[in-house]
């Protein structure tokens, strides 16, 4: 299992570890409930699939009080970017933290 991992308060976050960037924002009011939303981009020279979003909730001291997870949708070519939608527990004096804990390689592309 791979991790990639950033940590932000609402209202958005970003983070640039190899092999992807993820880009997010958190949406207190979407017809879901509380989300965050974004994108994983995809700086490998690999398609890959199935990449699975962890969502933590943190206290005002950096402690984990409660986590969900997600998906990117579809594959992402190399080079580009998957949505993603996740809903989460509402936070009013902490953060979240992304993590990217897992994907599937599908196939090596041209640079």
């Amino acid at each position: 299992m791979i991790v990639f991992s950033l940590t932000a308060g609402p209202p958005t976050g970003a983070t640039q570890e190899l092999p992807f960037q993820v880009e997010w924002r958190y949406e207190a009011e979407s017809r879901r409930g509380p989300v965050v939303t974004g994108y994983v981009h995809n700086r490998s020279v690999y398609r890959v699939a199935a990449v699975r979003l962890r969502v933590e909730v943190l206290d005002s001291g950096g402690r984990v009080i409660d986590e969900t997870s997600g998906w990117a949708l579809g594959d992402i070519a190399a080079g580009a970017a998957g949505f993603f939608l996740v809903s989460v527990p509402p936070t009013t004096e902490g953060a979240y933290r992304l993590s990217v804990t897992s994907y599937d390689k599908i196939s090596r592309e041209a640079p």
